[in-house]
């Protein structure tokens, strides 16, 4: 039994809203013969569409319909292929059999233009067309909202609008573009390049602001340039308070706990959370940079260090001057360079090393830039050289390189050791330079402390007798002038004074001679 499809006429039968839902599905309405006559019972009718009248390739999905009335040889059928009407040609290839059938269909020819109805699916007045696109030059579009308030607006509750590149992974590229109207593009937002992943909020001609209803909050400039509060950023990172308040701050870093880590409020203070509980270095001012806010550590102070055949100085070494060479790093700020300790009793023990990792104040022009324990205890090695090291008791050097050890003589000492120690090893010591004096000493500078005291006494003496010794001699200078108009009473006046002064004379003599003598012990 021939069957031949004699006419295929579309109606435009899209049901209310179709359009406006976005639905592909639309009504085909076709004439079936049988040997010429028009055919009536039921059939299986399959359709499938492709891009050419013969050839080409097929769109969308097969369509089968089974038991479908035909009356009279008319049929009417719904048929969704999907998003395949994009404004090019479409043909539809129907093939049939008996509806009782489970044989192949025949495929009815010649294939069957498809012209209204689909091509509403992709042109709807007021669109018109222009090859593959499509285009609208009056009035709103909107997608889920029948009153668009825009050009484009997208009405949902979830994700509105997806931009999908062709590629997967790194290689993927899609963004949306700002153009002029020129068509020069501005700027874009979205994955601009090829190899990360990465989403970019890009600038082509300007800056990039982040606004709020305060105005510019944050500025990126063509210059590489950020600000937060200011708009044209002279720095890396410019950061400006909103106001002059004095409560109002500029910067602030908070712990992930929400605790104070560091605050720049608007009158220039700066306040710091915590340091780090083991180490010596702290914040202070640096005027060399119009008094910036800058480390330091009072507690040590870096120097220049250098071999002297017993190795480079390590921490808790004790180090000496060397005094016969200078700075070998050309560093006139520290014109010295310390090595090794490696005698006994150093006059030129300067100190001894703490751990580089704590910090230190000055300047460090390289890793041979160590800090000097100023102040504080830090560890520092000793040995039994001098006899077991009780706690207190005052460290000078040893013979043996970098090590200390336990002072009885008159020596320049690093400091006091805080713990006892019964072999070669690593103590605590407070950083207390300085020199030690044994007991011979110390009751030899309480005797000349006496001597100076009572040498003061005595000069103290003589000064109340020096103004009536120049009354005498005024009274003495007078007389003699006047001596051959005295008489004998007057001369023996004269002598009987002389008399009485006499013994105030010989204290005087005696007063000098004690200074000098007094003058030459010290």
């Amino acid at each position: 039994m021939a069957k031949h499809l004699v006419l295929a006429v579309l109606f435009v039968l899209l049901p209310a809203g179709t359009v406006s839902g976005q639905s592909t599905a639309f009504t085909y309405q076709g004439q079936l013969t049988d040997t010429g006559v028009p055919a009536t019972g039921t059939y299986d009718l399959q359709f499938k569409l492709f891009d050419d009248p013969s050839t080409g390739t097929q769109k969308g999905g097969t369509v089968t319909k089974d038991n479908v009335t035909v009356a009279n040889g008319v049929f009417t059928v719904q048929l969704d292929f999907g998003a395949v009407f994009d404004g090019n040609g479409r043909y539809l290839e129907i093939g049939v059999r008996p509806g009782a059938s489970t044989s192949g269909f025949q495929t009815l020819l010649p294939r069957q233009a498809l012209t209204a109805a689909p091509s509403a699916l992709f042109s709807v007045a007021p669109w018109a067309t222009s090859g593959s696109a499509a285009f609208y030059n009056g009035g709103n579009v909107g997608i889920g909202t029948a009153s668009p308030g825009t050009k484009l607006h997208v009405n949902g509750v979830a994700e509105g609008i997806r931009l999908q590149g062709e590629a997967s992974g790194d290689a993927n590229q899609s963004f949306m573009s700002f153009v002029d109207s020129t068509g020069t593009r501005i700027g874009y937002v979205g994955d601009g390049s090829t190899g990360d992943k990465s989403v970019f909020l890009n600038s082509d001609l300007g800056d990039v602001v982040l606004n709020t209803s305060a105005g510019r909050v944050l500025t990126a400039t063509s210059e590489g340039n950020v600000g937060i509060g200011i708009t044209n950023p002279n720095a890396r990172l410019e950061v400006a308070a909103a106001d002059a308040s004095q409560n109002n701050f500029g910067f602030e870093v908070l712990t992930g706990s929400k605790q104070l880590g560091l605050l720049v409020r608007n009158d220039g203070t700066v306040q710091v959370g915590n340091l780090l509980p083991n180490a010596a270095k702290h914040a202070c001012l640096n005027n060399v940079f119009m008094w910036g806010f800058a480390g330091c550590s009072s507690a040590a102070e870096y120097v220049p260090t250098a071999d002297e055949g017993q190795g480079y100085p390590n921490a808790a070494d004790l180090v000496s001057i060397a005094s016969a060479r200078g700075n070998p790093y050309g560093d006139d700020h520290a014109p010295f360079v310390v090595v090794k300790s490696t005698t006994s009793c150093d006059a030129d023990l300067l100190g001894f090393v703490v751990d580089p990792a704590l910090g230190a104040d000055g300047v460090k022009l390289n890793d041979h830039y160590l800090p000097l324990a100023i102040y504080g205890y830090f560890p520092a090695k000793v040995t039994l050289e001098n006899g077991p090291i009780k706690r207190g008791d005052p460290i000078t050097s040893s013979s043996k390189p970098g090590f200390g050890m336990k002072s009885t003589g008159a020596c320049t000492i690093i400091g006091y050791a805080l713990e006892d120690a019964d072999g070669d090893g690593i103590v605590q010591v407070f950083a207390a330079h300085g020199e030690h004096a044994v007991p011979e000493v110390a009751a030899l500078r309480s005797q000349v402390q006496e001597l100076r005291q009572a040498n003061a006494v005595l000069a103290a003496r003589l000064e109340t007798l020096e103004e009536p010794n120049l009354l005498l001699q005024a009274r003495l200078t007078a007389l003699e002038q006047d001596r051959y108009g005295q008489s004998l009473a007057e001369r023996a006046s004269l002598l009987s004074l002389r008399g009485d002064w006499s013994s105030w004379g010989a204290m005087i003599g005696l007063g000098l001679l004690l200074t000098t003598r007094w003058r030459n012990r010290e």
